[in-house]
């Protein structure tokens, strides 16, 4: 074994140990010395990524997590946080792209083996991008990117509901409606899904549906500001298919 070898292992080990100690000043130096030797080690090249991410220097964090994919393309969770930077620097098609490698590479066993907070980062990856064709008005592109998300973190309905209305932009209502009413059927206190429920079913012209969600909303959550806006837009402009007024109701109470 050469002494440039053991050097290697030395400088990693250290750089290693303050890495996991978040000494992130200390590993750097080792990392850059251990890099200077010259051996291509995938799992440096993603320390470094991520000292940099932390230092917000997100370019350097970018090239070093590249580094380490190109160096071990099965490194899962470099590539993970190289989406992630991708992300956060607007490069939303290189993100797509690691996105979509991940996912070929990653079979039904495959994926089932991958710990929870990846499958977590890469859903709100996914669920990020959707945000962002959502906001332009490409709903079509909006509802695949959520869907994508939700395969790999089924239960999160925060996502669900963000694809429940995509698919009602997309005038694609009885879709939407089912969507919200799964969201419900794990959560009921899911507010904002409900009150997007009701919204949904007035867009259908069913106002007195529409109008007792908002009212069971209000029955969970007396003070919800969007639930009680809603009941009185529709007695106000639809006097009788409402049920009885919030005025009516709160003197009942």
């Amino acid at each position: 074994m050469s002494k440039h070898t053991d050097e290697f292992r030395r400088l990693v080990t250290v750089g290693t140990e303050a890495f996991h100690g978040k000494e992130y000043d200390k590993a750097e130096q080792s990392f850059l010395k251990a890099l200077h030797i010259g051996k291509p080690f995938a799992d440096v090249y993603y320390m470094m990524g991520i000292i940099f991410y932390h230092k917000g220097d997100l370019k350097k964090a970018c090239g070093y997590l590249e580094e380490a994919v190109a160096i071990n393309p099965g490194y899962t969770e470099a590539a993970t946080n190289l989406a992630l930077v991708y992300n956060e620097l607007g490069n939303y098609r290189d993100a797509r792209r690691v996105y979509d490698t991940m996912a070929k590479t990653s079979s039904p066993v495959r994926e089932g083996e991958l710990e929870p907070y990846l499958k977590s980062k890469v859903a709100n990856m996914y669920a990020d991008i959707g945000d962002v064709f959502r906001s332009c008005g490409h709903h079509i592109l909006a509802v695949e990117e959520y869907r994508r998300a939700l395969g790999f973190c089924p239960q999160y309905l925060d996502i669900r509901n963000k694809l429940a209305q995509s698919l009602r932009d997309l005038g694609r209502h009885e879709d939407a409606i089912t969507a919200f009413r799964e969201i419900l059927g794990a959560n009921a206190n899911f507010h904002g899904a409900r009150v997007n429920l009701g919204v949904t079913l007035y867009a259908t012209g069913r106002h007195a549906e529409a109008a007792a969600e908002w009212r069971e909303v209000l029955r969970r959550d007396y003070a919800n500001k969007s639930a009680r806006m809603y009941l009185r837009m529709i007695h106000e402009n639809l006097p009788g298919e409402g049920g009885t007024t919030l005025e009516a109701e709160e003197k009942k109470d």
